[in-house]
């Protein structure tokens, strides 16, 4: 669906059996019906009038459906509904369930389960970054200066604040993110141990964090330092990302 407009997707995906054709054909290339809870493959036949599971496998005698084993699992929201509200939620910054109840004309109940369900299906296995890698922590946080006087904390900025630790792969410009329960040696070490194979490029700035973080090259942000040669670390935009998520829950 990548490059579609908004007008040629619902063109594309007009009514129910346009968008089953093509879920069919995108999930089961070879023309082969997979029951996930066996891992039968191919030994299923179509059960006639046995709507919504139009599908039985022939060795567990369970009947399924193109939803089963999927994030449109139990859902009575049609499936081109479906394809449309992938759609919006990923063309930009994200969309509200209000808003995304308004365009595909369902209850805001059922947008804010779709809308769960997507994200949950965007989550993705990154695997071991190689080659050349930047990693940067971002703090995240209401700002202290708009804490009630009895509630400001005392320390810098990032005092109260959730840290998480980004690392990006410039190759496949896949990042990996996530919380940790503070920022030292040991965790950033343990964290790119996990995610970053050896003998990478590790570019970070100059915290002292990263001081245990095999083969890195550090880049002095407080001398007024951002770039040098191919060294940097501003690719790592999930730290705008998460801020403008964090003021807003539909981003």
């Amino acid at each position: 669906m990548s490059g579609l407009s908004l007008v040629e997707l619902v063109k594309r995906f007009p009514d129910e059996q346009a968008a089953t054709e093509w879920l069919e054909s995108e999930r089961w290339p070879d023309g082969d019906r997979f029951f996930p809870h066996c891992g039968c493959f191919g030994g299923v036949c179509d059960v006639p009038n046995a709507k919504p599971m139009p599908y039985r496998c022939s060795e567990c005698k369970r009947y399924f459906s193109l939803r089963t084993g999927t994030v449109m699992e139990r859902s009575p929201i049609p499936l081109h509904k479906w394809l449309v509200g992938a759609f919006l939620m990923i063309r930009g910054k994200g969309v509200s369930s209000l808003q995304l109840a308004r365009d595909l004309g369902i209850t805001q109940r059922s947008a804010w389960f779709m809308g769960h369900r997507l994200r949950y299906a965007m989550k993705s296995d990154c695997g071991m970054f190689a080659g050349t890698v930047e990693v940067d922590e971002v703090y995240l946080g209401g700002k202290n200066k708009n804490r009630h006087k009895a509630k400001k904390l005392p320390g810098r900025g990032s005092s109260g604040k959730t840290p998480v630790v980004g690392i990006k792969d410039r190759e496949t410009n896949r990042i990996f993110a996530a919380p940790v329960a503070s920022v030292n040696r040991e965790t950033v070490e343990d964290l790119v141990g996990e995610h970053v194979a050896g003998g990478s490029n590790v570019y970070t700035d100059q915290s002292s964090v990263y001081d245990r973080v095999d083969c890195h090259v550090s880049i002095n942000h407080s001398r007024g330092e951002y770039v040098r040669d191919d060294m940097h670390t501003n690719g790592i935009g999930a730290s705008g990302e998460l801020r403008r998520a964090h003021g807003g829950v539909s981003h």
